[in-house]
């Protein structure tokens, strides 16, 4: 493994970027760095890069701070980060061809490693029926450090006294093969996040450190299908998700939009980051009534927008959104009272862009709110104040910007909609 500067490349993180992932998010002296892995050339395994912002949005130019040897086949995997005696100690995952080796770091300046990555947790020092790890989460409790991280046997909890040396303490989640698997506190509880199948979610429940102990006090809440999910806890309080935004083929489209995690007794929602609100320029609200027929609205149309939308339900069986339409194609959300379920479906002018519709099975109400970001490549939307979320990237196949609504009966709508400043940094 060799350290590697690069500052003459730029990459713009709202946009595609081939074989990028989110490592970890870290704040220090003001600015929100970014380790992301993408691929290394010439030998093709991941590296790890880094990033800066000011808020959330805004990115600037990448620095390379793992980079792989050509004559080594590893790849260097998702981490997280803790501060300590005025360093940054960063954690990560090593995947070889023969084991997978959890390594520590440190760094002061974010951009070099000023000690060589120390394996401090090897597959091969752990029980038999270990036989993968995944992406560790590293947190402070009392006097001790602790990583949790996913395996093909559950969730593992690790302590330590001095960061460098590792034990196992238990296992959160036994017989269920979990990944990138993240430990918070909040309030009264304790949150266990973790990949299961390829959806990701949370547990509530009571942490017990010294006994290796999760007591869960609720079942596995699925939250989104979303790559390489990080969480962190920022200096103001906040519980932020970073993820890469999956492509409707599969792939990861880039960085998907931040968002924060509300925990409440009854479980999350997840909002997009409040400086998103700093982006907004321009207001157009409107009241209508949607109908059998599709009716568009030029005020409410666009390519790079918020749009705030509440439907009233009580006369009707079903109500769709349509976005970013040309003609009879775009972007359709509809919410089926009678299923019991919020499709999401997009239709395309190419005929190997078509993808299958995707169903959320959820309890439509009277009234449903719906929240919409469109930005070139992408649309995150959240329903009903963020309960249900819903994040995807696709190609210029979808390329109108018309916004129309219908129902299967009477829905009077509200709606609001806010364009938005350009995300991406220009000085590319």
């Amino acid at each position: 493994m060799k350290e590697k500067k690069n500052r003459s490349e730029t990459i713009g993180l709202f946009e595609s970027e081939k074989s990028f992932l989110p490592h970890a998010l870290v704040y220090s002296d003001g600015l929100y760095h970014l380790f992301f892995g993408r691929a290394s050339f010439p030998s093709g395994f991941s590296k790890c890069s880094a990033s800066a912002s000011g808020n959330l949005l805004d990115w600037g130019k990448s620095e390379d701070i793992l980079v792989p040897d050509f004559f080594r086949p590893v790849h260097i995997c998702s981490g997280s980060a803790i501060q300590r005696n005025g360093r940054i100690w960063y954690v990560y995952l090593q995947k070889t061809l023969f084991s997978d080796v959890i390594r520590l770091a440190a760094t002061s300046d974010l951009c070099t490693l000023e000690n060589y990555p120390l394996p401090v947790i090897s597959k091969k020092t752990l029980p038999k029926k270990v036989r993968r790890i995944g992406a560790p989460r590293i947190f402070r409790s009392g006097e001790n450090y602790y990583i949790v991280s996913g395996s093909r046997s559950g969730t593992l909890l690790f302590q330590s006294q001095n960061l460098m040396d590792w034990h196992l303490k238990g296992t959160l989640t036994d017989g269920i093969s979990t990944d990138f698997a993240s430990l918070v506190q909040s309030g009264n509880h304790h949150i266990l996040f973790e990949m299961r199948g390829g959806v990701f979610g949370c547990r509530y429940g009571r942490l017990l450190p010294e006994e290796g102990v999760f007591v869960e006090t609720s079942r596995f809440m699925p939250l989104d299908c979303v790559l390489s999910p990080r969480i962190t806890t920022l200096p103001d309080g906040r519980l932020l998700l970073v993820s890469g935004l999956l492509h409707l083929d599969g792939r990861c489209s880039g960085l998907a939009l931040p968002k924060e995690i509300h925990a409440g007794e009854d479980g999350l929602c997840l909002r997009p980051v409040r400086e998103l609100l700093q982006k907004r320029k321009g207001e157009i609200s409107a009241s209508f009534s949607a109908g059998e027929t599709t009716a568009t609205y030029a005020e409410l149309s666009g390519k790079r927008c918020e749009i705030l939308l509440k439907a009233h339900l009580t006369k009707a069986k079903s109500f769709t959104a349509r976005l970013l339409m040309t003609g009879c194609r775009g972007l359709f959300i509809t919410f089926n009272r009678e299923k019991g379920e919020v499709d999401f479906d997009v239709s395309t002018l190419a005929k190997d862009k078509n993808y299958p519709p995707v169903a959320f099975s959820y309890s439509v109400g009277e009234s449903v709110e719906l929240r919409v970001i469109l930005l070139p490549g992408r649309a995150e939307c959240f329903i009903d104040d963020g309960i249900i979320t819903f994040s995807r990237g696709f190609d210029d196949a979808l390329a109108g910007c018309a916004t129309g609504f219908d129902a299967n009966g009477d829905a009077f709508c509200e709606a609001i909609k806010y364009d938005l400043e350009d995300p991406i940094r220009r000085n590319r």
